[in-house]
């Protein structure tokens, strides 16, 4: 999920940044040339930064809990037949150090 409001935080400043040049060209405002290099510049630089928020992000949480690829192989443990309460044994036994 914070990746997906991260992606439209980035895609909402690089729109903005394009709209507010378009409107200062309109305007014959001498500043027009530096805001459209802005936001060229801008357009490269968003979604850097945006990924390497998310990278931080992940590494400081990585051990906050289960992540989505350990559930996927808990479902498909389960599905396979496994019993369920060995399965949440498992788990608490690996969590239990982290409280």
């Amino acid at each position: 999920m914070a990746k997906r409001i991260a992606a439209w935080v980035g895609i909402g400043v690089i729109v903005l940044m394009y709209v507010l040049s378009l409107i200062a060209s309109l305007l014959a405002r001498p500043e027009a040339n530096q805001l459209f290099m802005a936001s060229i510049v801008l357009t490269l630089v968003v979604p850097l930064l945006l990924w390497m928020f998310l990278k931080m992000y992940e590494r400081a949480h990585q051990n906050d809990g289960i992540s989505v690829s350990e559930m996927r192989k808990i479902n498909k443990r389960i599905k396979a037949g496994e019993n369920p309460e060995d399965i949440a044994r498992e788990i608490e036994e690996k969590f239990k150090d982290r409280e």
